[in-house]
């Protein structure tokens, strides 16, 4: 089992600016939460309270949304993407079930 870090708020060095996320429970593969727009991570609190007590979960705010602010980049369904992996990357997060909507399942889904 691997265990998240059991905390709202943090944040990372995801490409070029700073990510926001929560991440709590602990699980084998984590639940990632993908806001759609105009929202942010907090759209899927109900989810995580209710999942958190048998699964790694990971709400991330996207790039221009909710504590990640990102006023200079140019914002695309390509550069979402890009970041997600890069934030897998970092955390070492090999396999993900990945939950969205909107324009996340679009841009998730992409090969």
């Amino acid at each position: 089992m691997r265990k998240g870090k059991n905390a709202y708020n943090l944040s990372l060095q995801v490409n070029d600016f700073l990510l926001a996320y929560d991440d709590l429970g602990e699980g084998k593969v984590p639940l990632i939460f993908l806001h759609g727009f105009p929202f942010d991570k907090s759209m899927w609190q109900p989810q995580i309270d209710f999942l958190k007590s048998s699964h790694r979960t990971i709400a991330i705010d996207q790039r221009g949304f909710g504590q990640s602010i990102d006023e200079t980049s140019k914002l695309s369904v390509e550069g979402y993407a890009d970041d997600l992996l890069d934030f897998m990357d970092k955390l070492q997060i090999e396999k993900a079930i990945i939950c969205g909507f909107s324009m996340e399942v679009i841009s998730h889904s992409m090969p």
